[in-house]
């Protein structure tokens, strides 16, 4: 069994993979922004606001209330500057899907506004998840008791649950990732 810490690593790993695939799909936009967007750019962005809900839901649900019932140690993390960029890159995931509907309406400009908002969110995230990994999350190993470990886990389970449950799960959710990097074709939901 992962330890919670670990799952949201797991997680970041996926993260990183749509955004190298979303970054070369932008590149594809660009190059060609009369063409109507491929349907993978569709299905990244989809799996990316389902990872953000998922991902971000368990550290804002459960991993960051346990660090402030368990008095974590000030000056070592600010979680208010984890939440602060949870609501940066819900509100660049927002303006990708915009830019993305005026590419399907044919509006030349969204290629560039789609380019601008992805480098954005792809810088953003990839700092995000390099201060968890570097800091939070070794600090939720070291501040966290066995049993508030445990409760993640369980915690993080019935998110999954309620966001996947019907589709088969974090399994299935990672078969459609794979399947997203692996061809650029949109898999079954």
């Amino acid at each position: 069994m992962l330890r919670p810490t670990e799952e949201l690593v797991r997680e970041h790993r996926l993260i990183l993979s749509l955004l190298e695939r979303l970054e070369a799909l932008v590149d594809q936009a660009l190059a060609a922004p009369r063409s109507p967007p491929a349907a993978s750019l569709h299905e990244v962005l989809a799996l990316l606001c389902l990872l953000d809900d998922l991902h971000h839901g368990k550290e804002e649900d459960w991993l960051l209330p346990a660090l402030e019932r368990a008095a974590l140690p000030r000056g070592r993390v600010s979680l208010e500057v984890t939440l602060d960029e949870h609501m940066e890159a819900r509100a660049l995931l927002a303006e990708l899907l915009f830019a993305l509907g005026g590419l399907d309406l044919g509006q030349e400009v969204a290629a560039q506004d789609l380019a601008n908002a992805a480098a954005r969110y792809a810088r953003l995230m990839r700092r995000h998840m390099i201060n968890e990994n570097e800091v939070l999350f070794p600090l939720a190993e070291t501040t966290l008791p066995g049993e508030a470990k445990r409760a993640l886990l369980d915690g993080f389970a019935a998110l999954e649950r309620e966001l996947l449950g019907g589709a088969g799960g974090m399994d299935a959710l990672v078969a459609r990732i794979d399947a997203a990097l692996e061809n650029g074709a949109p898999a079954a939901a």
